[in-house]
């Protein structure tokens, strides 16, 4: 089975690829406080609608890095959509490579030069949350803002939990330590928020049902029945554990 399509068909209704609602999202976005024409990079963009709507909120030349060929794909679906209106002065343009790759490209051709950099759910793509908290600040002009979205341990993991996720203790820690650790960097939380139970559920319950509707109207699919299986067991492990364990903070800062 193909991981990037199965990912793409259990987001297809997302317009946010992540736990964040759309309304704090816009309250992230405000909080940013950039210039007009800002210069702003998202690592691991998914389908692009947070650099969309900071384009279109501040006239922000916005880049998106994005590795997945599909996610690529509807982001710059979406930078169309957003060229289609001529009052917007903000623009969006995609960068389909590795986000490894393209930072190392970007450090070695000189120093800062974004406004605003993010990295929402996909600190992984730079090797953990602390990498991914000094790539980001290594980019972005002093005084310009940090954005990054991580997951957190609500309460201590059950040992079940973290078997069927197949991870461990340290792969995340508290909402408190995320903060700790970007403001020890050298960047000041100036503004957070949480994935609210609401929030969370209905992500997760579309993601079950974007595979589910995929296999009802895609029988023959030779990746129909492991898609499935891997959905509904990921499903069952969110259900069981999940919930009252993983949480997903938004935090924005300012170097």
């Amino acid at each position: 089975m193909d991981r990037d399509r199965f990912s793409s068909i259990a987001h297809a209704t997302h317009t946010i690829c992540n736990p964040i609602s759309s309304e704090a999202t816009d309250e992230a976005i405000g909080a940013m406080s950039l210039s007009p024409g800002a210069r702003v990079v998202d690592i691991g963009a998914g389908k692009g609608e947070m650099l969309a709507r900071i384009a279109e909120r501040y006239g922000a030349s916005c880049v998106a890095v994005e590795r997945s060929t599909r996610m690529a794909l509807a982001c710059r679906e979406r930078a169309a959509r957003l060229m289609q209106s001529h009052a917007i002065r903000g623009s969006l343009t995609v960068v389909e490579q590795d986000a490894a790759a393209w930072f190392a490209e970007k450090t070695s051709s000189g120093g800062p030069t974004f406004d605003a950099t993010l990295c929402i759910g996909s600190t992984h793509a730079l090797g953990s949350f602390a990498r991914t908290i000094e790539a980001l600040r290594s980019l972005v002009k002093p005084g310009g803002r940090v954005v990054l979205g991580e997951g957190y341990w609500r309460r201590d993991p059950d040992e079940a939990y973290l078997a069927a996720l197949g991870a461990s203790r340290g792969d995340y820690t508290t909402h408190e330590e995320n903060i700790e650790a970007i403001n020890a960097a050298g960047c000041e939380v100036t503004w957070h928020t949480s994935a609210s139970p609401h929030d969370w559920a209905e992500y997760e319950w579309r993601y079950l049902w974007n595979v589910e509707r995929f296999a009802n109207d895609n029988p023959g699919d030779a990746d129909r029945d492991a898609m499935l299986a891997r959905a509904r067991g990921w499903h069952e492990i969110v259900e069981k554990w999940g919930r009252d364990t993983l949480g997903f903070g938004l935090y924005v800062a300012k170097r």
